[in-house]
């Protein structure tokens, strides 16, 4: 029945324990850095192949300096600003991605941009935060090689 349907993309992402419970030694040991090779089939048979290289470079969480977490700010004037990262020496960022969602809402609501690996703030477009609603930021540094790390905060606007 599903025959005539395949896959537009796939992204494989998870949310890793702190290093504190699962040390990266141990981590890295399960997924070894190298080539790895991929094989599918598209919806008319014709065979795909392809190879990726996963690399051990995890770039540090970017620091987010505005807003604080569990902080309250002005809902007309909403700057999202972090400090690039620079972690572990010699990492090579690529871009960030800025993620700013509103989690009451059914469906949420979804800020997002990708920005260059010189850019260290965005300014939220005005109306899209609301007054007395509670919001997360999320700040993602993306390396060279695809690996990223991100950074969480909470907060409201008043």
């Amino acid at each position: 029945v599903l025959t005539s349907y395949g896959l537009t993309e796939l992204f494989s992402a998870s949310s890793e324990p702190p290093f504190t419970d699962f040390p990266l030694a141990e981590f890295t040991e399960l997924f070894p850095a190298g080539e790895y090779r991929y094989e599918g089939c598209t919806v008319d048979g014709r065979t795909m192949r392809s190879s990726v290289t996963l690399t051990h470079a995890f770039p540090a969480g970017p620091e987010i300096l505005s807003p604080e977490e569990d902080s309250t700010v002005a809902a007309d004037e909403l700057a999202i600003r972090w400090e690039p990262v620079t972690n572990p020496p010699g990492i090579d960022i690529v871009r960030y991605q800025v993620l700013l969602t509103d989690e009451e809402r059914v469906p949420p609501r979804v800020f997002s941009a990708d920005l260059p690996d010189t850019a260290s703030e965005v300014t939220v477009p005005a109306g899209f935060v609301e007054p007395g609603a509670e919001y997360k930021v999320e700040v993602v540094a993306v390396e060279a090689g695809g690996n990223q790390t991100l950074t969480e905060v909470a907060f409201s606007t008043e």
